[in-house]
């Protein structure tokens, strides 16, 4: 059985409720991580724009918790080194003491987290956290539910959006038009700052840029075997690099040209029908960090539409 969206926000905004008249905290919020972006959403929280929250797992209380899938009391989160100021700045609230839970599946996995603050007596308390855990558990059905829900809405959103491109394939002969589209897909399906699309020039054994993001009309020429573009070219293998200043084949040349910043690349070959080299889809910088496995699959499958075009 599956929910719809409103059943889903109502099922949360209950809890949140309930959470921080239970542990008494001004206010409470249930974060469920969303694959596709790579981040930590509180669709439903107390609070003025609460809806609106979005955190990276890499920072922020909620992200230590989220990612050491354990518990954590803070009765003084402005000088605790783990908080992250960025949303108080954003909303105008003032964090002063949190209490932070995982949520977890039935086998253990976090799938989000809980989080009170501002405990009305100024700190929480052990008892506050055994009892924050406590409903996580007695809530796991539910909300394992809500995050199935989740999941299916994000493997419908990707889906969706390549048959929109697979259909527009059939129908249009224009093909600077796909490749744009396809462009501008890869950087929102795998939440890049920006993509681009080189493909090789044999005359100049070279890649150059088709369609890039960022880049208005000019043109990007490099060696077909440079940078970590030209290994995922001529090696044919997709390439998934974190740190890139540090990885081996990374070419910074571009980068203090443009004055762009790179912290993570995710490349994927464009190969012809039969299985020749035809060039790169490269997306740059996760807007949360890293490029994930999912972000990958998704890559190729856009990059296996513009063989197409």
């Amino acid at each position: 059985k599956s929910i719809d969206d409103s059943d889903l926000d109502t099922l949360l905004d209950a809890m949140v409720r309930r959470i921080s008249i239970c542990v008494g905290a001004e206010r409470s919020s249930l974060f469920l991580f969303e694959s596709q972006q790579g981040e930590l959403v509180a669709r439903v929280a107390q609070g003025a724009r609460a809806a609106l929250i979005r955190l990276s797992p890499n920072v922020g209380i909620a992200g230590w918790v989220y990612r050491h899938n354990e518990a954590l009391r803070v009765n003084d989160a402005q000088s605790d080194p783990r908080f992250d100021s960025s949303v108080d700045k954003r909303t105008g609230y003032q964090t002063q003491s949190i209490l932070c839970a995982p949520i977890r599946l039935a086998d253990g996995a976090a799938i989000g987290v809980a989080q009170a603050l501002n405990a009305a007596s100024g700190k929480f308390g052990l008892a506050d956290e055994v009892l924050l855990e406590a409903l996580l558990e007695y809530w796991a059905p539910a909300l394992q539910l809500a995050h199935e829900t989740r999941r299916a809405d994000e493997a419908s959103a990707s889906a969706g959006r390549l048959m929109a491109i697979t259909r527009d394939l059939a129908r249009s002969s224009d093909s600077e038009r796909l490749l744009t589209e396809i462009v501008e897909a890869a950087s929102e399906l795998v939440n890049a700052e920006r993509a681009t699309l080189f493909l090789h020039d044999p005359l100049r054994e070279e890649l150059y840029s088709r369609v890039a993001q960022g880049m208005a009309d000019e043109e990007i020429r490099i060696p077909a075997s440079s940078g970590i573009a030209g290994h995922s070219f001529t090696t044919g293998t997709p390439q998934n690099i974190s740190n890139p200043e540090s990885d081996p084949h990374f070419n910074g040349s571009i980068q203090a040209l443009l004055g762009y910043v790179t912290r993570s690349v995710l490349a994927v070959p464009v190969l012809g029908r039969t299985g020749e080299p035809l060039g790169v889809l490269e997306c740059l910088n996760h807007q949360n960090g890293q490029f994930s496995l999912s972000d990958q699959i998704r890559l190729e499958a856009l990059a296996a539409q513009a063989t197409i075009v």
